[in-house]
């Protein structure tokens, strides 16, 4: 958006160029993305595959599909990039 001010003269310079955001976690403390195997792990579970019912029985197989945030929220983190810190 600043460089972009700039192109419309609004700006004389972009004073944000160069800023970056400070490193909060040490290097060694970050989070790896989720291998191939542990999304098939997450994602063939019984509450997507068919549970027992959406309540207490979402880890045992049966003819139900869970609703709900245990459903919901691997799946939208799954989407939107988002992980655990």
């Amino acid at each position: 958006m600043m460089n972009w001010a700039v192109s419309e003269e609004y700006l004389g310079r972009n004073p944000a160029r160069g800023l970056q955001l400070a490193e909060t976690v040490h290097p060694q403390d970050r989070r790896q993305p989720f291998e191939v195997w542990q999304l098939q792990r997450i994602f063939n579970a019984p509450i997507y595959t068919g549970c027992k019912d959406a309540q207490n029985g979402y880890a045992v197989p049966g003819p139900v599909i869970a609703t709900g945030a245990r459903y919901w929220v691997p799946l939208i983190s799954l989407f939107t990039g988002m992980r655990l810190t």
